[in-house]
């Protein structure tokens, strides 16, 4: 509609692409604020807060492990809860679904290397030594560079797809075409 200029700049590839051949060799790890809220208690059905989620995607893959879904602001503590979830194995799964996906079971691992969010609050500074002890390196994308995790971008939309409409939603004057007549 706007011609072949404006359809590049719009779907075209942004900076340079990375270059993954086998699983662990780059996680992406970042963090969303979702739309639900959490209450206070069955009886108290007051709002809490809004949650927050912090996800890991392998690179090559594309899986995405047990994030961690927490409610109040972003403290260091959440993501090396996901990180912690990459490293270790799940310990949440039934005998059922291991039996249905018995390769959920073998999906953790040390990567090679980190991709955080440029956010201080998702890593800490404090927290970078730890990882290299591990034998992980720490790659930080370019400064407002948001196509450096893509397919986790693309996975958290999804995600707020999925609970679009649930209980706990918020709805603001400005989505005015999110509520219903």
């Amino acid at each position: 509609k706007f011609g072949r200029e404006r359809a590049e700049k719009m779907f075209g590839a942004v900076g340079e692409p990375i270059e993954v051949h086998r699983a662990f060799q780059r996680i992406f790890v970042d963090g969303t604020e979702l739309e639900q809220v959490c209450l206070f208690g069955e009886d108290w059905q007051l709002p809490g807060g809004k949650m927050k989620c912090v996800g890991a995607m392998d690179a090559f893959s594309t899986f995405v492990f047990d994030p961690t879904i927490f409610a109040g602001p972003y403290r260091e503590e959440m993501s090396i809860e996901a990180l912690c979830r990459v490293m270790t194995p799940p310990d949440h799964l039934t005998e059922e679904q291991l039996a249905f996906h018995p390769y959920v079971g073998w999906t953790f691992g040390i990567p090679e290397a980190w991709t955080p969010d440029n956010d201080r609050t998702l890593i800490g500074p404090a927290y970078i030594p730890a990882l290299l002890d591990l034998g992980s390196r720490l790659e930080l994308p370019a400064t407002y560079h948001s196509d450096a995790k893509a397919p986790l971008e693309w996975w958290f939309g999804w995600l707020k797809s999925r609970l679009k409409g649930l209980p706990g939603t918020v709805l603001s004057p400005r989505h005015s075409r999110d509520i219903k007549q």
